[in-house]
């Protein structure tokens, strides 16, 4: 249900549920939960679609059978994978190919960045069926593009297509497995450090936020990978 495969110290997760549009049913998010256990030693985390389609958002037959409580700790499991992959300790990028709708477009803000291809739809159509995303996606929406696109995006249903994505800043254009194995190759010290200062820093006052993340850069002008840098450079 999710493919793992590695791409030197790049781990790339696949959806795969072609047949589904790899809709998120109990089984995929499982197989997903799974995987990620097995990714903790990567230097960077892709997560994509297999079929070229990037998920379509939370199985709506399988939903059809579940009484509302369980259509809840559907919506809870998704919300707890979310979170799981913006916590990873290393940077996560989603690559988008075709439909990247509700569930999935919440698993695609999970991640620090989205690529996204010319095929790709992004939406949360959840108003349209009398309930809106329930994996904190409009708070991570909101933080990403600001209120009143987020507000737009979120009460209308639309989709947007990958030039609408990119130019309100949703995604970003180009070769996300050539971008991860940049960071990759980067001092895993550094990268680290630099994704925990952000994430700590995430929503405080500015000053707040500098006093934060001083405590994640500052001891990095003692470590040994600066060091190595230092001598190599000058």
């Amino acid at each position: 249900m999710v493919e793992l495969s590695w791409h030197g110290r790049v781990a790339v997760l696949g959806l795969n549920r072609p047949e589904a549009r790899n809709a998120l049913n109990l089984e995929l998010l499982a197989a997903l939960e799974g995987r990620l256990g097995e990714v903790v030693d990567a230097h960077c985390v892709v997560l994509q679609g297999v079929g070229g389609v990037f998920c379509a958002g939370a199985d709506l037959r399988e939903r059809q059978r579940m009484t509302s409580e369980q259509r809840t700790q559907h919506t809870r499991l998704i919300a707890s994978l979310c979170d799981r992959i913006e916590s990873l300790a290393v940077p996560s990028v989603a690559w988008v190919e075709g439909y990247c709708l509700a569930g999935g477009l919440e698993l695609a803000l999970a991640c620090d960045v989205r690529f996204a291809s010319e095929s790709a739809v992004f939406g949360f159509p959840e108003v349209k069926l009398g309930i809106f995303p329930g994996a904190d996606g409009p708070l991570r929406l909101t933080r990403l593009i600001g209120p009143g696109r987020a507000a737009r995006l979120l009460y209308s249903g639309a989709r947007l297509s990958c030039a609408e994505a990119v130019a309100i800043g949703l995604a970003e254009q180009g070769d996300a497995l050539k971008w991860a194995d940049q960071v990759a190759g980067h001092s895993q010290v550094a990268v680290r450090a630099l994704k925990a200062g952000l994430r700590a820093s995430c929503g405080l006052p500015f000053g707040q936020a500098q006093a934060v993340v001083r405590q994640y850069r500052e001891p990095l002008d003692g470590s040994a990978d600066y060091e190595a840098a230092l001598a190599r450079w000058c």
